[in-house]
C-alpha cells in the first residue's frame, strides 16, 4: 500500500496552488481598497507636474480626459480607435483673491465721539 498515490499529490498540489493564488488576489484587492498607489514618487521632495485634473465618460468606448501640466491644461478623448486633443494650451487663471477693506465701518462708538 503506497502512502500518498499520484492522484493525492496531484490534488494538494492544485489546492495549495489555487490557495497561494487566493491569497495574492485578496492581498492586491484589499491594496486597492486602502488606496495603494505602486506608481509613487521615489523622490517625495518634488511637486508633481503632471494631474488628472477631471475625468468623464461619454460612452462605452469614449473618455474625456483633462490633464494639467505645470499651469497648462489639455483635453483629451481617448477610447475607440483614435486618441485625439479636443483643445490645447487652457490657460489657467489665478485663483480670485476678494478685495482688500478701504475703510473700517463706522461703530456706534465712533458716532457717539463724532457728535
Amino acid at each position: 500500500m503506497e502512502l500518498f498515490n499520484s492522484a493525492d499529490i496531484l490534488m494538494r498540489f492544485i489546492l495549495a496552488l489555487s490557495f497561494i493564488f487566493g491569497l495574492i488576489a485578496l492581498s492586491a484587492w484589499l491594496a486597492k481598497l486602502c488606496g495603494f498607489n505602486p506608481t509613487l514618487r521615489f523622490n517625495r521632495n518634488t511637486t508633481a507636474r503632471l494631474q488628472i485634473t477631471d475625468t468623464l465618460t461619454i460612452d462605452n468606448n469614449h473618455k474625456l480626459v483633462l490633464v494639467k501640466r505645470d499651469n497648462v491644461e489639455h483635453l483629451l478623448c481617448l477610447g475607440g480607435q483614435h486618441e485625439f486633443v479636443v483643445e490645447q494650451n487652457i490657460q489657467l487663471k489665478k485663483t480670485f483673491t476678494p478685495p482688500k477693506i478701504i475703510k473700517k465701518f463706522n461703530t456706534s462708538e465712533d458716532e457717539e465721539n463724532a457728535l
